[in-house]
């Protein structure tokens, strides 16, 4: 085990430090590259032969093209898939401030990314009432501009930035549209809006 403390009467913790050169010598400053791994954390058990086998890393690296004070980077999550030894990319945090999930070549702040014939991302809360996604705008915790909630009925609802239910679509192809208070369904493959008028 590994224990770091500092004992000084400021704000300024203990630091564990990793810092990559190319140079070939000690003091060497040679400037790395881009995609340059600056240092690798690896979690190893024994498998029964060996201590050799890889559950988990975290890589730090370089991510751009560096030069004097400048130093894009980004830090790589991995995790071993079972039946393998070997770490595979699960999480990729870029020098721009996007984080892929699923992907290292994010598109926009988070980005998920999913296999197979379930869906990257699940919302799910431990009480039986409605799941929501909201959007904000703004700095800070932003201003609510809209949502999308599904309850246990299995209701897909759409709602304001007054968190005022707006449209409801239900299990058979049914759609409400309506204003204030619980809103109504059409028939299968028709829609309701407020104040009862059907439309096809």
């Amino acid at each position: 085990s590994v224990s770091i403390m500092r004992n000084s009467n400021d704000e300024n913790p203990p630091y564990l430090t990793f810092c990559k050169s190319r140079g070939g010598s000690i003091g060497g400053e040679t400037i790395v590259q881009d995609n340059d791994l600056i240092a690798n954390i690896q979690f190893k058990a024994s498998d029964g032969n060996s201590g050799e086998s890889t559950a988990a890393q975290i890589t730090a690296e370089v991510d751009g093209t560096p030069g004097d004070q400048d130093m894009p980077g980004r830090l790589v999550f991995k995790t071993s898939p079972d039946g393998s030894a070997g770490a595979l990319g699960r999480m990729w945090i870029k020098q721009n401030g996007r984080t892929g999930i699923g992907t290292d070549n994010p598109l926009t702040v988070a980005h998920f990314h999913g296999a197979g014939s379930g869906g990257p991302v699940t919302a799910q809360r431990d009480t039986d009432t409605a799941s929501h996604i909201n959007f904000r705008t703004g700095t800070g915790s932003g201003t609510l501009r809209g949502s999308i909630g599904a309850n246990s009925g299995s209701i897909l609802s759409l709602y304001n930035g007054s968190a005022a239910e707006k449209i409801r679509f239900g299990t058979s192809g049914e759609i409400g549209v309506g204003g204030a208070g619980s809103i109504s369904f059409g028939t299968a493959g028709k829609f309701l809006r407020s104040g009862g008028n059907s439309a096809g």
